[in-house]
């Protein structure tokens, strides 16, 4: 079995060399072996490459998409709760003053009903002469006294 220590030295020197190999591809401007296989696999990780950043990219929209859309809606619950807070209220006060207005209409049909002409009318109706007195009255009145 292999030491963990000797996995590290190995796949460091590897990593050494394979630095030390592309600076001096780099410099030279042309690989020094497998050209073409290395060509495919650059045009390999690129493809995979965009397409992961393409998605990262999608998914990061949609993100910041969907938590603009939250905001929204949250800031419209609040705002369509306090309207119905505030109808609530307007119905209880408008309950409030039809209860009122009924109360009112009764005292005012109250008010006319014992108005000063109804005590006129009762007044009349209490003193009303009887039809002798109305005889007597008018036999007076035409004997001129």
């Amino acid at each position: 079995m292999f030491s963990a220590l000797y996995v590290f030295f190995t796949a460091s020197t590897l990593l050494v060399l394979v630095s030390l190999l592309t600076q001096a591809e780099l410099r030279r401007d042309e690989r020094f072996f497998g050209s073409k296989l290395r060509a495919k696999l650059d045009d390999w990780f690129s493809t995979i490459y965009h397409i992961i950043v393409r998605r990262i990219r999608y998914v990061v929209r949609l993100t910041l998409q969907l938590s603009w859309y939250y905001s929204l809606h949250n800031t419209l619950r609040a705002i369509l709760t306090l309207l119905v807070r505030i109808y609530d209220r307007l119905e209880l006060s408008f309950l409030n003053n039809r209860e009122k207005a009924k109360v009112l209409r009764l005292e005012k049909r109250e008010i006319w009903k014992n108005n000063h002409l109804s005590e006129i009318e009762a007044h009349k109706v209490a003193n009303a002469l009887t039809p002798i007195q109305k005889k007597r009255l008018r036999a007076k009145k035409l004997a001129g006294e």
